[in-house]
């Protein structure tokens, strides 16, 4: 066992060797800086506005989901790109943009910093992540975001958000479709 097995990022040669909190507690790893304060701020109010719309039952279903869900696609994509010893998850970020654009979609003409529609913030966050990932080659990471993206949507839909787009498929996960509101979930 190496030193970086005690920490709380994920690691999917790691999680497959046995250490399956991992999964779990990589949100968790963020190192005492601004960035992590940020991604704490960003993880609280985008929370906070999506539990409005979902209630706080279906909001602890979204962000347990979310995070389950995005430590089976770094494991995978780390095995599929042969680089599963490499760190593939760790911090509040990736979970909080996650939210971030999931509110976005749920509400794309509100006005954002400097009245700015809340779609063109939310494109230009998306932009920004895939011309990083592609130039500084982390195909881990872009692999992982993209599907992570089309993970959110799925169930964000399946729990009653995103009911304005209809390409979004959803899953059955209690009883029928999804309603437009959440509902309290409380």
């Amino acid at each position: 066992a190496s030193v970086l097995d005690d920490r709380p990022v994920l690691y999917p040669a790691a999680v497959l060797r046995g250490l399956v909190w991992q999964v779990v507690t990589w949100p968790l790893a963020n190192a005492p800086s601004f960035g992590a304060v940020w991604s704490l701020a960003v993880f609280w109010w985008a929370g906070r506005e999506l539990e409005r719309d979902l209630g706080r039952r279906h909001m602890g279903l979204f962000v347990g989901g979310l995070t389950l869900m995005q430590s089976v696609l770094a494991i995978g994509a780390g095995y599929l790109l042969r680089s599963a010893s490499a760190p593939a998850l760790a911090g509040l970020s990736g979970l909080g943009m996650l939210l971030v654009l999931v509110y976005i979609a749920e509400h794309p003409s509100r006005p954002f910093f400097f009245n700015i529609p809340a779609w063109i913030v939310g494109a230009v966050i998306v932009g920004i992540q895939i011309l990083s990932g592609i130039f500084t080659r982390s195909w881990v990471e872009l692999l992982v975001l993209l599907t992570s993206l089309l993970g959110a949507a799925v169930l964000a839909r399946s729990l009653g958000l995103l009911t304005a787009y209809d390409a979004v498929p959803w899953i059955r996960l209690s009883g029928g479709r999804p309603s437009p509101r959440g509902g309290t979930g409380n």
